[in-house]
């Protein structure tokens, strides 16, 4: 499988505040990329519109990641309150 990043989500990252962007970063870079495995991850949550498109909780933000054929696609990542406002 591969990884790929878009670039909404490149920059919604670089404004997280500095505490919450290292945990993302560490996830996103290192962890996932080691065991790029929906079975593996327990806290990602598929949404009821699409059941290729998952997220996952981090403290008060939400990534938004999307499978598209062998592809993972990191979406978005906003506050809780704004990601389901969106339309990705």
């Amino acid at each position: 499988m591969k990884i790929t990043f878009r670039k909404k989500f490149l920059f919604e990252l670089a404004k997280l505040p500095a505490e919450n962007r290292k945990q993302v970063e560490k996830f996103v870079f290192e962890e996932f990329p080691s065991n790029p495995s929906l079975k593996y991850w327990q806290n990602f949550q598929t949404l009821k519109q699409n059941h290729s498109i998952y997220k996952i909780p981090f403290d008060a933000y939400r990534i938004v990641l999307n499978i598209e054929e062998e592809t993972f696609v990191f979406e978005r990542i906003r506050h809780r309150n704004a990601i389901y406002r969106l339309n990705t």
